[in-house]
């Protein structure tokens, strides 16, 4: 199918649109999902430029048509934790559970109760002090984001998130039949009175948000802000979602929005960002009211979480490994900030500067010059071996005018990274004299 919709591609040129999904699968006979791997693959190679609501056109500068081989490839794409950090720490831990057949077993909906239990010492290492009974264990953060929205919403309801976001939220808002409505941002982070405007004149069902080293941008709202989001959220009866998904990474005291509003909140986290990607277990807090409806939600998303990947959390946090292994990645994650700062200059950002200075982070927001285009530079960099993040993969609504990538800093070690931040430099810099002195 890629080699397929590459040749359409010759034949169209640079710049032209492809027919919509529907009508390139009839033709070619496949399902529209291996049509939409096939176009998501394209896509991130560079061959294509996919944005939401505009469809499908072809780059205007195509790249070479054979995949960049491994060797030399460098992959900012993703935005994980790196393995190395915390390695002695899983080992240790799957030693303990090694012959408990007991792990192969099914966990009861919303968790074991101590399991249940183990997410409420996980909550208060944010800060937070819940009931067991309102804490409910989930197969990461992405299931918990569907069922904290099946909780509050019904089809055709409103949902405010933040214009850049996880993209993952778009495909839940389609799925539940939920209308977003993007909320601008600066770089302090959410436009405060944009939010307080949206809220009073569409009335939405809820808002998700990011308080903490947002994805992509990897700002920080500050306590004054996440103060007027909750009267907001209050004053118009609209439930706040948190995703904390790096929370436990990053925050270094800053209220969540659920200790400020615990009555109209759901707080979503997990470890993948903060421990390790393969470590797919989260938790969800919800109010008193809302209890019965996680329950309805999670069984309608799966009914059951692994119990091997809840004994390993279990592990983790009773003995207080879970807290080593974040201090090792928060430690890692600021080494190679400063690597990327170097390299990157000002042109990069990697989480705010809060009170106990920088934050750590694992994903950087590199902003264009004025008069670069986002197209080319992408392409130039795939031409490189250096594949990104546009700003079009996080956009809950187009048109899309910011020029800026996300570079995660976690999936490259040692001196694939440095090579390959050299790389971005170095196609910045071909766009102007000075192109990375600016903020």
């Amino acid at each position: 199918m890629v080699d397929a919709i590459e040749e359409l591609c010759a034949k169209l040129g640079p710049g032209a649109r492809l027919p919509p999904h529907r009508t390139m699968a009839a033709e070619l006979n496949v399902t529209i999902s291996t049509l939409t791997r096939a176009v998501s693959d394209l896509t991130r190679r560079g061959l294509l430029i996919t944005r939401r609501g505009s469809g499908t056109t072809i780059a205007k500068r195509i790249p070479p048509h054979k995949e960049p081989v491994a060797e030399g490839l460098v992959d900012f794409r993703f935005n994980v934790p790196p393995i190395e950090p915390v390695a002695h720490i899983l080992r240790e831990v799957l030693a303990a559970v090694q012959g408990n057949a007991d792990v192969f077993q099914a966990e009861p909906l919303g968790g074991s109760a101590t399991a249940r239990q183990a997410g409420v010492e996980w909550l208060r290492l944010r800060g937070l002090n819940p009931a067991s009974d309102h804490v409910f264990l989930t197969d990461g953060t992405h299931q918990g984001l569907i069922a904290a929205l099946r909780m509050v919403t019904q089809p055709g309801d409103k949902v405010l998130c933040e214009a850049l976001h996880y993209s993952g939220v778009r495909q839940i808002a389609d799925l539940l039949g939920l209308h977003l409505l993007a909320v601008p941002i600066d770089h302090r982070g959410l436009d405060v009175e944009a939010f307080h405007r949206l809220a009073r004149e569409f009335s939405p069902r809820a808002a998700v948000l990011t308080p903490e080293t947002q994805m992509p941008t990897s700002t920080t709202l500050a306590g004054p802000v996440r103060h007027e989001i909750v009267a907001t959220a209050r004053e118009t009866g609209m439930f706040l979602i948190e995703d904390d998904i790096f929370g436990h990474l990053a925050s270094d005291g800053e209220p969540t929005l659920t200790s400020l509003a615990p009555e109209r909140s759901i707080l979503v986290t997990s470890m993948s960002k903060c421990i390790s990607a393969g470590v797919r277990i989260g938790h969800i807090l919800v109010p008193a009211k809302l209890t019965t409806a996680a329950e309805k939600a999670l069984g309608e998303l799966g009914w059951t979480s692994s119990a091997l990947y809840s004994a390993l959390s279990q592990k983790l946090i009773f003995d207080g490994l879970a807290q080593k292994a974040v201090a090792a990645q928060r430690e890692e994650a600021l080494a190679r900030a400063r690597v990327a700062r170097s390299i990157l200059g000002s042109a990069i950002v990697i989480g705010d500067d809060g009170p106990k200075g920088p934050k750590p982070s694992y994903h950087g927001w590199l902003t264009l010059p004025p008069g670069r285009a986002l197209d080319r530079f992408v392409t130039e960099l795939a031409d490189r071996r250096v594949l990104v993040s546009s700003a079009y993969s996080f956009a809950q609504s187009d048109p899309v005018t910011l020029a800026a990538v996300r570079i995660g800093l976690g999936n490259v070690s040692g001196d694939r990274l440095e090579a390959g931040l050299q790389r971005v430099a170095s196609v910045l810099n071909g766009g102007g004299s000075n192109p990375l002195g600016f903020v």
